[in-house]
C-alpha cells in the first residue's frame, strides 16, 4: 500500500519516488489487477460449479447434488433435504419458486429450475406427519463461482492457454502487463459451462502478466511468468 506519486504535495513536485526508475507507481481509485491476484492468492475461492453449498433450514440442510453442467447450462440445480432428526423418508419438502420452476419432486429431492444462476428466494415447506412448518422467503444459496485456471507452460510455449468456468452469458478477459497496461481485451459469448481458450504471447516481452476474468460483478486474476 502507498500514496500517490504526487500525494500531499504543496510544490508539484513527487512525495514518493521508486529507486527503480522502470517501476510504475498506478494512479486508479480502484483494485489493480495486481491487486486482485494478490488478494485471490492470499484469500483464495476455490468454490465452483461442482461444488456443494448448504442452507440450514430448523428442521435439516438443503444438500445441492448436481451443479456444474445443469445449472450453467439450464438453471436446473438438484436440492436433497436432510433432516436433522429421524428418517430421511419419513419427511417431505415442497418447494414454491418465484418466476421458476419446479421440474420434478419426490419426497425429499427435487429439481429445480432457478431464475438466478447464483442466488433464488424460494418457499419450502417441510412435513413429517402432523408436523408442517414454512419457510417463507427461504434464500437458496447456489452461488457457482467464476474458476479461472492457467493450462501448460506459457514459458516455453509464448502462449497463455487458460481454462474457467462461468454460468453468465458473457464474460470479459483481458491480460495486463506489470504496470497495470491492457495489453488485449476479449468479450466472450459462453456456450457451456467450462470454456477453454488461448492468448498469443509470442510478442510479449519477458516479465509478470495479469490474466483477469470478468464475470458479471465479479474478478478472478491469474499471474503468469514469462521468461
Amino acid at each position: 500500500m502507498h500514496y500517490r506519486r504526487y500525494g500531499f504535495s504543496h510544490n508539484g513536485l513527487p512525495t514518493i519516488q521508486p529507486r527503480d526508475t522502470k517501476v510504475v507507481i498506478p494512479s486508479n481509485d480502484f483494485f489493480s489487477s495486481t491487486d486482485l491476484a494478490t488478494l485471490a492468492k492470499l484469500y483464495p475461492r476455490p468454490i465452483d460449479c461442482d461444488s456443494l453449498y448448504r442452507e440450514k433450514l430448523l428442521d435439516g440442510t438443503i444438500e445441492f447434488v448436481e451443479q456444474l453442467d445443469e445449472v450453467c447450462r439450464n438453471r436446473l440445480v438438484e436440492v436433497r433435504f436432510v433432516p436433522t432428526q429421524g428418517d430421511p423418508a419419513g419427511w417431505q419438502f415442497i418447494w414454491d419458486v418465484p418466476g421458476g420452476e419446479v421440474v420434478s419432486s419426490d419426497d425429499t429431492r427435487a429439481v429445480l429450475r432457478l431464475t438466478d444462476p447464483q442466488t433464488q428466494r424460494v418457499t419450502v415447506s417441510v412435513r413429517r406427519g402432523a408436523y408442517a412448518r414454512t419457510y417463507e422467503n427461504f434464500l437458496l444459496v447456489v452461488d457457482p463461482q467464476t474458476g479461472l485456471e492457467i493450462l501448460g507452460n506459457p514459458v516455453t510455449s509464448r502462449q497463455i492457454d487458460y481454462r474457467f468456468t462461468s454460468a453468465n452469458d458473457r464474460v470479459t478477459v483481458w491480460l495486463t502487463d506489470a504496470g497495470g497496461r491492457r495489453l488485449s481485451t476479449e468479450s466472450i459469448q459462453i456456450t457451456d459451462c467450462t470454456t477453454q481458450r488461448s492468448i498469443d504471447c509470442s510478442n510479449c516481452p519477458p516479465g509478470v502478466y495479469t490474466l483477469v476474468i470478468q464475470d458479471g460483478q465479479e474478478l478472478r486474476s491469474q499471474r503468469v511468468q514469462l521468461h
